[in-house]
């Protein structure tokens, strides 16, 4: 009995696949049928004949000039000299550039860091000694980076930020 079942359900199958399996050469020759006659309507431009006017097309290259830009007038600023910086207080660096863009601290040292568009300051202060720290933190050192000179960099700086030192 189940045998009987077990066969009757594989010759549905059977069936199945059989008309499946039909369709696909119908379908193939359509496919193929299509293709052609798709083929056929391109013309063949590979053999035109000589007497056929030919057109020559140059394209002319722009001629690029440059254009000076004007100098954007830079406002001049009063600025102490980079060497005038050295032995300022915090306070006094505050009053001057306004809020450092970073500060590092460290035991006995602090890192001020002033950033511009053209450069970056920086004002290293120390004590008088570890041991003597009567005197305060002070500017004992200052470094630019970026390509300007210290004097130029801390113009920028002070131009950049205005006049009420805000950073």
């Amino acid at each position: 009995m189940k045998y009987q079942v077990i066969c009757k359900l594989l010759s549905h199958q059977k069936a199945k696949i059989a008309r499946a399996l039909s369709i696909f050469p119908r379908t193939l020759a359509l496919g193929s049928f299509a293709l052609l006659v798709a083929c056929a309507g391109a013309e063949d431009t590979s053999e035109l004949p000589s007497s056929a006017p030919t057109v020559s097309i140059e394209t002319a290259s722009p001629k690029i000039t440059s254009v000076p830009r004007p100098e954007a007038a830079t406002p001049d600023v009063t600025a102490p000299a980079p060497e005038a910086l050295i032995g300022l207080k915090p306070v006094e660096l505050s009053e001057t550039f306004g809020a450092a863009s970073l500060v590092r601290r460290d035991r006995g040292a602090e890192i001020w860091q002033y950033r511009a568009r053209e450069c970056v300051l920086f004002l290293f202060l120390y004590t008088k000694s570890v041991t003597d720290t009567s005197d305060g933190l002070r500017v004992r050192h200052i470094d630019v980076r970026g390509g300007q000179n210290p004097t130029d960099c801390v113009k920028t700086i002070v131009r950049e930020r205005g006049s009420s030192g805000q950073g």
